[in-house]
């Protein structure tokens, strides 16, 4: 899934993350399957967590 520069650039907010190099590893091979980075796919699987999580809490 690839992303248009303007929505790209709406991205500002950053956080730094710490893997033990084999869960790198396994995340790294989880986002060249699909096709993405692995930053997208942890924004991805991170904000799919948590927004069903709100929804079954609310």
């Amino acid at each position: 899934m690839s992303r248009v520069k303007s929505e790209t650039r709406q991205l500002t907010e950053g956080v730094f993350v710490r893997f033990r190099p084999s869960d790198y590893d396994e995340i790294r091979q989880e986002a060249d399957r699909r096709g993405i980075s692995v930053a997208q796919l942890l924004r991805e699987t991170t904000l799919s967590s948590v927004r069903s999580t709100s929804l079954r809490a609310s």
